[in-house]
């Protein structure tokens, strides 16, 4: 739904969570309106149900229709830029960006979004040069065996032919 500062997600999921919504976007007869009724109508009138939310969120801001949606209780979330994202305190807290590479050549990534007790995971503080694996990866997919593999790389297959 758009607001008045970007974009936000509302998650009515259940019907509890619609009758919620309804209330606090100050519709109340949402609860008893046909339209919304069954799932079934609500699918085949999503358009006006998308515009009765839309009119309530696109006079706040992003931040104010999450606050008071949570706060009734149903799910909602900003969407965020990249960089809103990245400058998270939260996020970074959480460790979910890691800055790989080294100097002017480095940058951050996506962290794995998950933490497991007994193993330590992570994005790997290196990024493989072009084509650095690619002989590994066909012996070990495709079972080319070295043979095969220099005959490739004498034709130049891999960037310039080697004498």
């Amino acid at each position: 739904m758009r607001a008045s500062d970007g974009y936000v997600m509302v998650a009515a999921v259940t019907q509890r969570n619609l009758e919620v919504l309804f209330e606090t976007i100050g519709y109340p007869e949402g609860k008893t309106d046909p339209r919304f009724a069954t799932m079934a109508t609500k699918e085949a009138n999503w358009p006006a149900l998308l515009a009765l939310i839309e009119r309530w969120t696109s006079l706040r801001t992003g931040a104010e229709c999450e606050r008071i949606f949570m706060k009734a209780g149903v799910p909602c979330s900003r969407y965020r830029s990249v960089g809103e994202a990245m400058a998270d305190p939260q996020c970074a807290e959480r460790g979910l960006f890691v800055e790989i590479g080294a100097g002017d050549a480095s940058y951050k990534v996506a962290n794995v979004p998950y933490l497991m007790s007994a193993t330590p995971v992570a994005a790997q503080p290196r990024v493989a040069g072009l084509g650095e694996h690619t002989e590994d990866v066909l012996h070990d997919a495709l079972g080319l065996d070295a043979a095969a593999l220099a005959a490739l790389r004498a034709k130049g297959t891999f960037g310039r032919a080697r004498a």
